[in-house]
């Protein structure tokens, strides 16, 4: 690409009709993939399509861990522990990959998903893993989950999949429910 490139002009503000209609949409391609393509609607390999599910699933639930200590990581390079941060949100947990491993780290998880399919599976993750510490919410504007003020924010190749009002819609709620000195990663 170029090195000097015009501005690109990004619509992010739509009359709430438009908004509504956006969500119904994002709602509604969530809640196919979730119940049709599960695993693979969080991690796109066909190595997680329904039919490779049986043999991959400890490949996929295992590759969560990796996405914890990243978290756990970027606290240190900033001074911090999980226990200065002890609330966090996972925004867009879909099927629990993280969430476990999240929940082994810190002292309350809140997952939420806007797909009940995948909240239902969490749950079973969850469960099957043994944490009491995680909350699964189902995320439904306007508090797209998020009904409490929390420490740190997390989501990962969650927000590209919602066009930009959403985008602002969700990160809103996250920032004005993040505690001060609070994290969003």
């Amino acid at each position: 690409l170029p090195q000097i490139l015009a501005p690109l002009q990004v619509e992010w503000q739509v009359e709430p009709a438009m908004q509504a209609r956006l969500l119904d949409q994002v709602t509604a391609t969530w809640t196919a993939l979730g119940d049709d393509r599960p695993h693979w609607s969080v991690l796109s390999s066909d190595t997680f399509l329904p039919e490779n599910m049986q043999a991959n699933a400890s490949l996929f639930y295992e590759s969560g861990a990796s996405d914890a200590d990243l978290i756990v990581n970027i606290l240190d390079r900033h001074g911090l522990k999980p226990a200065d941060l002890p609330y966090l949100v996972e925004y867009g947990c879909g099927v629990g990959r993280v969430t476990p491993h999240l929940a082994a780290v810190f002292s309350q998880v809140t997952g939420v998903d806007i797909s009940a399919t995948h909240l239902k599976m969490a749950k079973e993750e969850v469960a099957k893993r043994g944490s009491r510490n995680v909350d699964l919410r189902l995320a439904r504007a306007p508090e797209f989950g998020m009904t409490e003020p929390f420490d740190l924010w997390f989501s990962y190749i969650v927000l590209q999949h919602n066009p930009p009002p959403i985008i602002a819609m969700l990160l809103r709620r996250a920032f004005d429910m993040l505690f001060p000195g609070g994290l969003a990663i």
